[in-house]
C-alpha cells in the first residue's frame, strides 16, 4: 500500500540537481511575503470564507482543537485499556504559542497522575525550552526530557513519547527523529498502578498547567512504537483498527461539543472550554501494511533551538550512506555558510552553524532557510536568528 505523506513536508525526491534552486527561491518568496509558518513550512489559514461558512464545512478532515489558559473540560474517563504499567506510547502534532501556565510555564499535552506529557519554558533542574515526560513509579518519580530548545513556539511540531518496564527505557522523537534524552531523576521499573486515573488533554485537572495553541491527532498505544513506524505514520490519518492503538482522536469533527475515538475503544469525549480551528490535512494508511523499500525516507531533519542565538543544532537522520550538503540562504535568497560531508554514515548525526558566514563573520537576525541534500533528495527547514 502507497503511503502518501502530509503536505507539510516539503521535499524533492527526483530531479534535485535541476529543482534545487526552484523550490529555494518558492520557499524565500513564500518567507518574504510574510507567510507564518511551521519548521515545515506549513501555512496558518482562516477559518472563514468570503461566504461565512462553517469550518466543518471548508476541508473537512482538517481541524483541530486550541487550547488556551481557561478552565476547559477534555477529560477521559478511567479504562482498562488505558491503564499502563510496562510499556506506551504517547502520539500529538502540536502548534504552542505559548509555554502554559503555572510558575515554570508547563503545557499540558496529555495527564494523568501517573503519566504527565508536557512543554515547559524554564526549569530548574530540567532543560529548557523541551518536551518531559514524567512517570510515578512504585519507587518514586522520574523526569525524562528533550534536548534545550528542541521545543519552540508558533510551528507545527510532532511529539512522540514511549516508555518500555523492562529496559526502563524512555523513547523521545520530535519531528521523526529520536532525541537525546536527559533526566532529572531517571525512569526504573514499572509503572505505579494507574487503572482507576483517566487522561486529561491540555491540562491538568480544574485548567492547571493549561496548554497554549493548538493540539491535533493524539494517539496513545498500548506498545513501543518503532522509530519507523512513528516516522512513517506521524504524517497519515490511521485506520484505527491497528494493533497496540488504544485511543485515537483524528479531531476532525470541525466543531461540537465531542470529540470521537476512531480506535474503536469508545473513548469519545464531550469537550468545553476550547475552540475549533485548523488543523492539518491528512491522508489514510495503513501501518499493518510493510513500508515498501523505495518510500523509506532517505533523510530527516531537525533544527533546533528555535529561534536560536547564537549557535544553532542542524539534526539530520540518512536511512543510508550517502554524500551530505549543507547549505543556508538568507531571506534575500544569498548563501552565507555550507558544509560538505563525503559519505556521511547512515543514522543520527549532529552539526552545529554559529551563525556566520562562510568568512567566519557574524550575519545579521533574520529569517533562514537550512537546506540539506544529498544527491537523491533535498529538505528545507526555516530558522530564525535573533541577536
Amino acid at each position: 500500500m502507497i503511503h502518501i505523506s502530509k503536505m507539510k513536508a516539503n521535499r524533492c525526491e527526483s530531479g534535485f540537481s535541476g529543482m534545487r534552486m526552484m523550490v529555494l527561491i518558492a520557499l524565500l518568496g513564500l518567507v518574504s511575503m510574510g507567510f507564518s509558518r511551521s519548521n515545515q513550512l506549513s501555512v496558518d489559514m482562516n477559518l472563514n470564507t468570503e461566504e461565512g461558512l462553517p469550518l466543518e464545512h471548508l476541508r473537512e478532515g482538517e481541524s483541530a482543537l486550541e487550547f488556551n489558559l481557561g478552565l476547559n473540560q477534555s477529560s477521559v474517563p478511567p479504562s482498562a485499556d488505558l491503564s499502563f504499567s510496562e510499556t506506551f506510547t504517547l502520539e500529538a502534532w502540536i502548534n504552542p504559542d505559548g509555554w502554559g501556565g503555572g510558575p515554570n510555564y508547563i503545557g499540558t499535552i496529555l495527564y494523568k497522575p501517573t503519566i504527565w506529557l508536557f512543554i515547559i519554558q524554564d526549569h530548574p533542574t530540567a532543560n529548557d525550552r523541551s518536551l518531559i515526560l514524567q512517570l510515578r513509579h512504585n519507587d518514586g518519580v522520574s523526569h525524562s526530557f528533550s534536548p534545550v530548545g528542541s521545543i519552540g513556539l508558533n510551528y507545527w511540531t510532532h511529539v512522540a513519547a514511549s516508555y518500555n518496564s523492562a529496559t526502563s527505557e524512555v523513547v523521545i522523537h520530535i519531528n521523526g527523529i529520536a532525541q537525546e534524552v536527559s533526566f532529572i531523576v531517571p525512569p526504573s521499573g514499572p509503572i505505579r498502578n494507574n487503572y482507576s486515573e483517566g487522561f486529561e488533554l491540555g491540562s491538568l485537572p480544574q485548567g492547571m498547567m493549561n496548554f497554549t495553541g493548538v493540539i491535533d491527532e493524539v494517539r496513545i498505544w498500548n506498545d513501543v512504537r518503532s522509530h519507523g513506524e512513528i516516522y512513517h505514520n506521524m504524517s497519515s490519518m490511521l485506520s484505527g483498527d491497528e494493533s497496540g492503538l488504544q485511543l485515537y482522536w483524528p479531531m476532525n469533527e470541525g466543531g461540537g461539543d465531542s470529540l470521537h475515538d476512531m480506535s474503536g475503544n469508545g473513548h469519545d469525549i464531550r469537550i468545553s472550554g476550547v475552540d475549533w480551528t485548523w488543523g492539518t490535512p491528512f491522508f489514510t494508511t495503513d501501518i499493518a501494511d510493510p513500508v515498501p523499500t523505495e518510500i523509506l525516507p532517505k533523510i530527516l531533519v531537525n533544527t533546533f533551538p528555535n529561534p536560536f542565538n547564537p549557535t544553532l543544532t542542524i539534526q539530520a537522520e540518512l536511512w543510508k550512506p550517502a554524500d551530505l550538503q549543507i547549505h543556508i540562504f538568507n531571506s534575500s535568497g544569498q548563501q552565507v555558510w555550507s558544509k560538505s560531508v563525503l559519505n556521511q554514515s547512515m543514522g543520527i548525526a549532529s552539526f552545529t552553524w554559529s551563525g556566520v558566514d562562510d568568512t567566519g563573520s557574524p550575519v545579521a537576525s533574520g529569517v533562514y532557510i537550512i537546506s540539506l541534500s544529498t544527491p537523491e533528495i533535498m529538505v528545507t527547514q526555516k530558522s530564525v536568528l535573533l541577536r
